[in-house]
Formats: structure tokens, sequence, C-alpha cells
């Protein structure tokens, strides 16, 4: 309760302000006092739907109406694509192969468009995934078995005390008071909010979707969940601001799979403009692996992160963006302190997580050998 408390005398009055705006991302005030926009389109709402296996009959998925438009878009070949799906998937099922019990919309959605050595491997992908969900759902019903069984017990034994309210145990008379995942979320959302209002800004750039394949855009997107969650457990987090979204990009799809409330509730900016039409270009300063120019630390720059995963680093893709928009591009001073093994290549969240203690340390060897991965330092070059 602090924790809300002092964010709604701190920043709670100020994001009133901005209550109606375009630019401001904020949230419900229903449980977290935040304010919140409408949730996903119906088209997303449908690519969550789930479809059951029907063991025996040629169609062994069987959808509504609904579903089909939403599959196939009213084309004839995608609805042609639909039914060789559904027969490879009957002569798999004939030739005594698995298929999961359960499939969601947007993966049969991904099948369609695969070739025949993917379709096998994102199939495997489905069934695995599938299996995990069944076994992660008998833990939990078996868990919440036990502990049904562990109530009754304390039930019966405090029933044989004679002052049951001086029982000592955790829930009941103690000194350790119990910290839920709620009240750390809570925290968490208060150093996110104030970021969001008064932090360094930051900005990831999103309009690298076209270069990355299915592996690549799944990876970014998990890349850009990672950076979220370093940011919002920071005490000086940044206020992050998605620029050159669109927000039906794969993506930004996957951002909703991983987490279906991101746009409504996470502490960030989310803007379809660039971010040249927001910020002065004198303090853009866009970070690059390929860049030459080493970083010196400003907390007036607003430093610019890809949101991609570039598996051909001859492309140089953030380089050349920059040099094309006259942007500052700067790579960090990592072999001035680190010799590194293989190609140097950074991922989205290794550079947020950098940023983040450089912010507060100002110690670049601390900054980089904390935050880095080990297995890519093979010698330590300067030592403070």
């Amino acid at each position: 309760m602090w924790a809300r408390s002092v964010w709604r005398h701190t920043v709670g009055d100020r994001l009133n302000l901005f209550k109606d705006t375009d630019r401001a991302y904020l949230w419900s005030t229903a449980h977290h006092g935040f304010f919140v926009r409408k949730c996903s389109s119906a088209q997303e709402t449908i690519a969550k739907e789930w479809t059951k296996l029907s063991p025996g009959n040629q169609e062994p998925y069987t959808f509504t109406s609904d579903q089909e438009k939403f599959l196939t878009k009213g084309d004839e070949s995608m609805c042609r694509k639909l039914k060789e799906l559904q027969l490879q998937l009957y002569l798999h099922q004939q030739q005594g192969r698995v298929l999961p019990e359960n499939v969601q919309l947007r993966d049969i959605q991904v099948l369609l468009h695969q070739n025949p050595d993917n379709f096998k491997k994102y199939l495997e992908i489905i069934i695995k995934r599938s299996y995990v969900e069944q076994r992660e759902q008998q833990l939990r019903l078996d868990r919440k078995t036990e502990l049904e069984q562990i109530r009754d017990e304390r039930k019966v034994k405090l029933a044989d005390l004679e002052y049951p309210w001086l029982e000592y145990t955790l829930f009941h008379n103690t000194v350790l008071p119990r910290v839920t995942k709620g009240t750390i979320n809570t925290l968490y959302d208060s150093h996110a909010f104030k970021g969001l209002e008064f932090g360094q800004k930051i900005v990831i750039d999103c309009s690298y979707d076209a270069f990355m394949g299915t592996r690549e855009i799944k990876t970014t997107a998990n890349h850009i969940m990672s950076a979220y969650v370093s940011n919002r457990r920071s005490l000086r987090p940044f206020a992050i601001h998605f620029c050159n979204v669109n927000k039906n990009s794969r993506v930004m799809q996957q951002l909703r799979v991983l987490n279906p409330h991101f746009e409504t509730d996470a502490a960030v900016h989310i803007h379809s403009s660039s971010y040249q039409d927001l910020f002065d270009r004198k303090n853009l300063v866009y970070i690059s692996h390929d860049a030459k120019q080493t970083l010196q630390y400003n907390p007036n720059h607003i430093y610019i992160l890809g949101g991609l995963v570039d598996r051909m680093l001859s492309r140089k893709l953030c380089l050349k963006k920059a040099r094309k928009e006259r942007v500052t591009c700067v790579s960090l001073p990592i072999r001035n302190y680190i010799q590194w093994k293989g190609p140097l290549f950074l991922s989205l969240n290794h550079y947020m997580d950098v940023l983040l203690e450089l912010k507060d340390c100002r110690d670049w060897y601390k900054a980089l050998l904390k935050n880095l991965p080990q297995r890519k330092v093979e010698k330590v070059l300067k030592i403070h």
C-alpha cells in the first residue's frame, strides 16, 4: 500500500494532466490506479482462440466461420491452403504421429505459411509446448490439492488447542510479514512510473520488422520484454519510448503473445511516428556495435536502440539508418576493457542492462563486466 500511496502523490497528479493525450500510454484505475486504453481488436481476440483436436476426422481441427474468415481473409488460395493443411495433419495423424490436443489460431496461421521442412519443425514446437502446458496444469492441480490438505490438517490442529489464536506460524502470529507478488509488482510499478515521468529518455526503434524472419521476430520480442523488466526493476529507470511502431507488425503481435496487456499496462510510451519528429536531433544518439566512435555517457542525450536481431552482421542496418538520418552513431567501448570472443554483437536487453548500470555508477568496467554475457569475455584488459 505504501508504494501505491507514494506513486499517487508523486506521479499520479501529473499523469492526470496527460489523461486524454495521444502521447501518453497510461493505465487503468481499477486495480493499479492507472488509465487504460481499449483492449486489443477483435482480430487479436480471435487469434488467441483455441481449437480442439477431433481424432479420426478427415479434418482434425474444426473452425467456426469467424475463425475460417480470420485464417483465410476470404481469399480462395488461402482456403485451398487451409484444406491442404487439414489433409496434411490428417495424414500425419494416420501415420501414428501425435497431434496437439489444443491449438491456438495464431499457430494455425503460422503453419499455413511454412514450407515442408519448417512445417515439421514448427509442428514439433507446438506439440512440445502443449506437453509443457499440460504438465504445468497438472502441477498446479497437485499443488492446489496439497495446499487444501495442509489447510485441513491445520484446522484440525488448531481445534485441539486451548488458545488457537496464539499459534505462532507463518500467516498467523509472526514477526515476518507476508510480501506478496502483488506488493512487489506495485513497488516495481512505482519505479517505472517515476522513470516514465522524470527519467532520462531512451528509444527503441521498431522499424526493422521487414528485415527479420519469424525466429528473429520472436527473439526480438523476448529481448524487448527482458529490457522492459530490467528497466522496471531499476531504482532509476529510463523513460522508454517505442518509435516507428506499426501496431499490426509481427513484433507487436509477438509482444501481445508474451503480455496481452503490454500496450495498455506497460510503463512505456508507444509512438507510430519517428523519434526525429518527437525529439531534438542534436540530443539523439544511435547505439550500434558497428560504429567506430565510442559512447561518452551524457544524461542529457536520448539513446536509441535498434529493435532487431540481425544474424547477418554484414548488413549493418542500424549504422546505415543512423547515417541516412544524420543521427550520431556510437558503440560501447567494450574492446577498451574486455578481450571479446567472436564477433562483437550485443542484444537489445544487454544494451539496456549496461546503460542502466552505467547511469548509476558511471564506471564502464563495472557496467560492462557485470552485464555482458560471461561466455563471451575472454580476458579483462583494464581493472580499476
